[in-house]
């Protein structure tokens, strides 16, 4: 596995253990690399047109409202995460997707309304418009104000792009057993043009894809900010049941972190230090995540997101190919032979 791949991993595995509290570590791989196979499928559906045997479930009706009603939509990486654009095409609309920088330089996705257009011959169109550029957001504006579907993933592929996580445009959210970024921008807008956000999620079961609507969320009385909070809140407890129904199936668990309050996760680690002094130590596994890097020996903390450089004498008490018994010899050897560094792992919480 390729060391970027390999930290990939590692964050994931971090994600998983704090924000589900999941220790089944040998399970973390295969998540892992469910999390790339999802994403991969994704774009392989929309390229190959799964949107003709898409379920959609549109209880509030929203796909029948006018093409001039504008409409906000909001979406997260998970299932096939493209149904909901592929969707919009199939039906003739014009599509914009709101991404960053990096996404737009991405190619993949500009072929599809050549693609949709040819196969439904109905001036279907899809755009991804880069928010990052100076004066975009006038045209999205422009473009809600007379109909146009717009797209937007609350989650970021990589992160938050471009804005840096104590921005005053991002709203600190509970989520699962942490708490995420959130831009509130689409929601001032939602705010200031009386253009309702949707809610919208996609998930998979039996190799069949699905989409489900929300009832969209009307704009009534009362102050901006108020309603952006109730808003974003609302739709994180939506997302939130859904990860929690199809935890394998969202994309994000890899980037996550770029999004979060990392402080939520770490423990007051003077009090800690001060815990259980004595002769016998054991390896904070739960924590802590033996990797290997270009010949070079690390542990990953999975609460500080951080990396502990190990020297090679000392990869075996923290090998996953140890066993308990062993690892607790070398332990009690290491705490006799150099106390001083046995004490060091301590207060990183290595040892506990």
């Amino acid at each position: 596995m390729l060391a970027k791949n390999i930290l990939r991993y590692a964050s994931t595995s971090a994600n998983l253990y704090n924000f589900l509290g999941d220790t089944d570590f040998e399970k973390h791989i295969d998540i892992y690399k469910g999390a790339v196979a999802n994403a991969l499928k994704a774009h392989e559906d929309a390229m190959t047109f799964k949107v003709d045997d898409l379920i959609v479930e549109d209880e509030f009706k929203v796909l029948d409202q006018p093409k001039t009603n504008p409409l906000i939509y909001v979406t997260f990486h998970t299932g096939s995460y493209n149904m909901l654009s592929t969707l919009l095409l199939k039906l003739g609309r014009e599509v914009n997707v709101l991404s960053d920088t990096e996404s737009v330089k991405n190619s993949d996705y500009n072929e599809l309304s050549e693609l949709y257009n040819t196969k439904y011959k109905n001036g279907c169109k899809l755009e991804m418009v880069n928010v990052e550029r100076d004066g975009s957001i006038f045209n999205v504006l422009r473009q809600i104000r007379k109909g146009t579907a717009t797209v937007a993933y609350l989650d970021g592929n990589k992160g938050i792009g471009g804005q840096i996580k104590n921005n005053s445009n991002m709203l600190s959210v509970n989520f699962l057993k942490g708490r995420v970024k959130v831009r509130k921008g689409l929601a001032y807008i939602s705010y200031l043009l009386k253009a309702p956000i949707v809610l919208v999620l996609n998930y998979s079961i039996d190799g069949l894809n699905y989409i489900k609507f929300y009832q969209p969320f009307l704009i009534n009385e009362g102050d901006k900010e108020t309603f952006c909070i109730k808003a974003i809140d609302k739709i994180f407890q939506h997302f939130e049941e859904h990860v929690m129904k199809f935890p394998t199936q969202w994309s994000n668990w890899l980037y996550v972190h770029n999004w979060t309050d990392l402080e939520y996760f770490r423990d007051d680690d003077e009090n800690n230090i001060n815990k259980n002094l004595g002769p016998e130590y054991s390896f904070n596994s739960d924590r802590f995540c033996p990797l290997k890097l270009e010949s070079k020996f690390y542990l990953f903390d999975r609460k500080n997101y951080s990396m502990i450089s190990i020297d090679d004498e000392l990869k075996d008490v923290f090998s996953h190919k140890t066993s308990i018994d062993e690892r607790q010899r070398l332990i009690s050897n290491l705490n006799m032979s150099n106390p001083s560094l046995t004490r060091d792992l301590f207060i990183k919480q290595v040892l506990i």
